[in-house]
């Protein structure tokens, strides 16, 4: 597992990672990611991710994805994927897509 204030280039973990402030770059995590800030770039997660703030670029998990503020970018995930804000981009699952507020782009679910 991996543990960070934050992250300015890439991190990648085994299990999960878990950051408290902001990523920048690139993040992987075999099982989840866990930030507490904001993403910018790329967050893939075997199961889940998890940011607190906003996501800009992509964010991908194999069965669920949550930003606690906006999307710009794109959610990829199995089963949901989940913006409390809006949504400048795409979310594509296999289940259910939501915005909190409003949505500039494109959603599809299975």
């Amino acid at each position: 597992m991996g543990y960070s204030f934050g992250v300015r280039a890439f991190e990648v973990g085994g299990l999960m990672n878990l950051v408290r402030t902001d990523v920048h770059g690139f993040q992987a995590g075999g099982l989840a990611n866990i930030v507490g800030g904001r993403v910018t770039g790329v967050q893939l997660g075997g199961l889940a991710n998890y940011t607190n703030q906003e996501i800009k670029g992509l964010q991908a998990g194999g069965l669920i994805n949550t930003a606690g503020k906006s999307v710009d970018g794109a959610q990829l995930a199995g089963l949901v994927n989940y913006a409390n804000q809006d949504v400048k981009g795409v979310q594509i699952a296999g289940l259910l897509n939501t915005a909190g507020l409003s949505i500039e782009g494109a959603q599809v679910a299975g």
